[in-house]
């Protein structure tokens, strides 16, 4: 069986950061990730994990203040 790890031993290991935007049409508003990595910071030469989610994930700006850019669909 694997092993369950706590989200905040994680964090103290991976660094993850991602690239936000909203799509817009006519009838609609999503709000959308085009890009996530995860970095081990225990690795001194800064290798990097891309990932591909193909679904639409719960991660999200940890900043508030973060504005995304929007992109029309129509």
């Amino acid at each position: 069986m694997t092993e369950f790890i706590k989200a905040a031993d994680l964090k103290k290991k991976y660094q993850v950061k991602g690239r936000f935007y909203v799509l817009t049409s006519s009838n609609s508003t999503k709000k959308c990730r085009s890009l996530l990595t995860i970095t081990d910071m225990t690795i001194k030469n800064n290798k990097k994990l891309l990932v591909i989610m193909l679904n639409p994930g719960s991660s999200r700006p940890l900043d508030n203040e973060y504005v995304e850019t929007e992109i029309s669909a129509t």
